[in-house]
């Protein structure tokens, strides 16, 4: 137990480093839930074998902390916090402009930037991440969110009060504010 243990704090130090030079992505923020999921279960084994309780106990502390963390991930909108987090750590992390371009419209808001910005991000980045040249490019992606913008403004104005929601509205009057 104590060796699994060991291998989930490695691999969440990994993912750490990972999230600093690659920056955040769904899957990684997956991976540390499941790391705290698997430090939570190795503990309750720990617990079912130090106090003898039965399998029952086990099924019974892990499904619940399964629902918890899943109700828990659930309550953020991670788009935002993508976008939020990835550009505030253009200087030292890789900017997947693809990855950014395919966010929710709920997080256009955050994922605007100047011409100018863009180009500071270009050019920090150019030296640090020779690869970046297979993805589109800082112009390209501001064309994409352009037209994401338009194409959301346009559809929101059609949509009936069954397709309101919250964060979109919230997105509409963001975007709606900042165009005046």
């Amino acid at each position: 137990l104590g060796q699994n243990a060991l291998l989930t704090l490695s691999v969440g130090l990994r993912n750490f480093w990972y999230i600093h030079y690659f920056s955040l992505a769904y899957l990684r923020i997956g991976v540390v839930f499941f790391l705290l999921l698997t430090l939570y279960s190795i503990y309750s084994v720990v617990v079912k074998i130090k106090h003898k309780k039965s399998s029952y106990f086990l099924f019974r502390k892990n499904a619940l902390a399964t629902y918890f963390l899943l109700v828990i991930m659930a309550l953020f909108n991670w788009d935002i916090i993508i976008a939020k987090y990835n550009f505030s750590h253009a200087k030292t992390a890789f900017i997947h402009f693809d990855f950014l371009a395919d966010l929710s419209p709920n997080a256009l808001p955050y994922l605007i930037k100047t011409k100018e910005e863009l180009r500071i991000i270009d050019q920090n980045q150019q030296d640090e991440f020779p690869f970046r040249k297979q993805y589109i490019t800082s112009d390209e992606y501001a064309e994409t969110i352009e037209k994401k913008k338009n194409r959301f403004i346009n559809q929101w104005s059609e949509y009936n009060w069954l397709e309101w929601n919250y964060a979109g509205h919230r997105s509409y009057q963001n975007l709606m504010h900042n165009t005046d």
